[in-house]
């Protein structure tokens, strides 16, 4: 009786399944970018569709996670430029644990989208919320095989231990074996989500964008936690700065996790700045990563305002919603302060 050689060679039959795999994934995504080119995911969704139709006279556009979306109030900032001599229009495209390849998906629909006049972005650092439950419907769009790589480097170059980043790789690839063959994404177009277009834009019309976190008076004991947190943190970059530990973990990690964003942009031909907010989240990170940012890009606006020791204002308990994130009153002192800085940026 004839033998069939190939089924009893494991190592070509896995390939050749893997391949295959592969290629019906790849068909996939073709097809649903061709015939459904952004799908309904959420706040980003949202912001498209605004800018798409209301935000074609729009200047400058701050594409960030939470604590831009908590941060930057372009009512406000568009209203202080005008002491400055500019009449610009700002947005905010800040969203909830945006994350690297996030950014560049939305840099690739905004190229689209202002394919006349691109307005300039204001970048800020990905979200690092890599953890089993943290990726969303929104990842049926941006994940595919050819990506993968993005988010490894991005887990690779996060602060953490290397056994953390070994856990959050291995979330990651789960997530990839339902996300990136995009059975998501089909879900996604048979079954779409109910949309409310029309209430969500009109609350994005009333301050462009902005997201802010719910105001809240803080009580005693939580003033003096985010006190005592803000003087922790001083303490640390205090003790730490300058040494090569320092550098190379919080430094060159974040150097690595911001350089591929400033590349698609260049891609794009997008003409961006680089500005670290008021956040403790990033506070160890950020003042080492301005200063390698700055020596790797000469001709790239680098702005860093995660500094109580300049900004004290920014870390004050009364206008902080948590530790990462400024409350109403904390993103008006904050734009307030940005607005002569981004004048003179678009001036130049």
């Amino acid at each position: 009786m004839p033998t069939n050689h190939f089924i009893n060679r494991p190592i070509p039959l896995s390939a050749l399944f893997i391949l295959t795999f592969l290629l019906f994934s790849f068909l996939i995504q073709l097809y649903v970018n061709k015939n459904n080119n952004f799908p309904y995911i959420g706040a980003i969704s949202d912001k498209l569709l605004y800018l798409d139709r209301y935000g074609k006279d729009i200047d400058i556009i701050f594409l960030g996670s939470s604590d831009y979306a908590a941060s930057i109030d372009p009512m406000t900032l568009d209203q202080e430029m005008k002491q400055y001599g500019c009449n610009l229009r700002t947005f905010n495209f800040g969203v909830d644990g945006l994350n690297v390849v996030e950014f560049m998906g939305i840099m690739d629909q905004l190229r689209k989208q202002f394919s006349n006049r691109r307005p300039r972005l204001v970048i800020g650092v990905p979200a690092h919320n890599y953890g089993q439950e943290q990726f969303s419907t929104r990842s049926h769009y941006f994940m595919t095989w050819f990506n993968l790589h993005y988010y490894i480097s991005d887990i690779w170059n996060l602060p953490r231990f290397k056994t953390n980043k070994i856990i959050l790789i291995y979330y990651l690839l789960k997530k990839y074996l339902y996300e990136a063959n995009n059975f998501g994404v089909l879900y996604n177009l048979f079954f779409p989500e109910d949309i409310h277009m029309e209430r969500i834009l009109k609350q994005q019309d009333a301050r462009r964008g902005y997201q802010g976190y719910e105001d809240k008076e803080n009580n005693a004991d939580e003033t003096k936690s985010l006190e005592q947190e803000v003087q922790s943190f001083i303490q640390q970059i205090d003790t730490l700065y300058n040494t090569p530990y320092y550098i190379e973990k919080y430094g060159n990690g974040g150097l690595n996790r911001i350089t591929p964003l400033v590349n698609k942009a260049k891609q794009l031909e997008f003409e961006i700045g680089i500005l670290f907010g008021a956040t403790l989240n990033n506070y160890l990170m950020s003042n080492p990563s301005a200063s390698l940012l700055k020596n790797a890009f000469p001709d790239l606006k680098v702005w860093h305002y995660n500094d109580p020791k300049r900004w004290p204002e920014l870390f004050q308990a009364q206008n902080m919603s948590n530790r990462n994130h400024l409350n109403f009153n904390g993103s008006k002192i904050f734009s307030t302060f940005l607005a002569p800085d981004l004048c003179q940026w678009m001036k130049n």
